[in-house]
């Protein structure tokens, strides 16, 4: 076997358009969660939460994927546009006993929580079984705000989704690939060091949410006063939404309190809130193994004071991957 860096990169490269887009999928687990535009919105705000999953494909009545993507922030965009602070701020609220008071909301059907359902925000990009994984790592690097693809057959029912989160997990398995690809220094790849969207830690929860739709991103850093990375918040924490609806008041304690409430129930294993960082200096293979092992969705490049100056995220890597 050649040890080449170059040959290796080759053979990278060759492995991404050998393997098949529905190649990643190979375990019962991979089954994914759907809705239809015109079903309940509460009855699939209730699976999301239930399943775990941050967003689900929108099928239309035949099963063919064309409206686009229902995430759980869309819900939280419907929360604070109806339902007033004052109710939602109370401690230990039910948050399932105050949708049900909601009419409207009970009304309401995915399509109307939708926005711009396939435009900038959620774009549909489906890929047909039997296309190379490299279409699909070219265009998840390539399309601005495009975080998963729909792996459709012959006549366009959906089979299965690529997620930029599988990608890496794959890369990863691959990494010594990669050859000279993954030791290349983040320093060299300028686009990565950019202002970051972050928060100070002592601003309640739910203005962390409100920044991510006005920027619309998923995820932003948050710093102490010293402009220090003390912690991440992202769309990820949603996912903490319980059925008790205990979420609900946890969106007006500061940051600080939330990461407080998330350690005593992480006590013994790294909370969903730790940032993870690295320097300058560090390699695309380091932060790949760092995002495979710590399940994030990105990485923060810091300063010797710890101070972000960028961020590494899923999209840049499949850039890189494909560059």
């Amino acid at each position: 076997m050649s040890t080449d860096p170059f040959d290796l990169e080759y053979r990278f490269t060759e492995l991404l358009l050998r393997t098949k887009v529905e190649d990643l999928h190979k375990t019962e687990q991979d089954r994914i969660f759907v809705a239809y535009r015109h079903e309940l919105a509460m009855d699939v705000f209730r699976g999301l939460i239930t399943h775990g999953f941050l967003s689900c494909p929108v099928l239309n009545k035949k099963g063919f994927v064309h409206y686009g993507f229902i995430d759980l922030i869309d819900f939280v965009h419907y929360f604070l546009g109806e339902i007033a602070d004052k109710e939602l701020r109370g401690p230990g609220t039910d948050l399932w006993a105050l949708l049900e008071k909601q009419s409207l909301f009970k009304e309401k059907k995915v399509k109307d929580l939708m926005i711009n359902p396939v435009g900038l925000r959620n774009p549909f990009h489906p890929v047909k079984k039997g296309y190379s994984l490299y279409s699909a790592v070219e265009a998840l690097g390539k399309e601005k705000h495009l975080h998963r693809i729909p792996i459709i057959d012959e006549d366009r029912r959906l089979v299965n989704l690529i997620t930029q989160s599988q990608v890496i997990d794959f890369v990863a398995q691959n990494l010594d690939l990669m050859g000279p690809r993954k030791n290349k220094p983040l320093s060299e790849i300028p686009e990565l060091f950019h202002f970051v969207e972050k928060i100070l830690s002592d601003q309640e929860v739910i203005e962390s949410f409100k920044l991510m739709e006005k920027k619309n991103v998923s995820g932003i850093a948050v710093v102490n006063a010293e402009d220090v990375l003390v912690g991440v918040i992202s769309t990820k924490d949603l996912k903490g939404i319980a059925i008790d609806g205990k979420w609900a008041s946890r969106l007006f304690l500061t940051l600080d309190a939330y990461f407080q409430e998330v350690l005593t129930e992480y006590p013994n294993t790294r909370r969903p809130s730790d940032p993870v960082f690295v320097s300058p200096n560090d390699t695309l293979g380091t932060v790949i193994q760092l995002i495979h092992t710590n399940k994030v969705h990105r990485v923060f490049i810091c300063d010797e004071k710890k101070r972000p100056i960028g961020v590494v995220g899923l999209k840049e890597i499949c850039k890189e991957l494909v560059h």
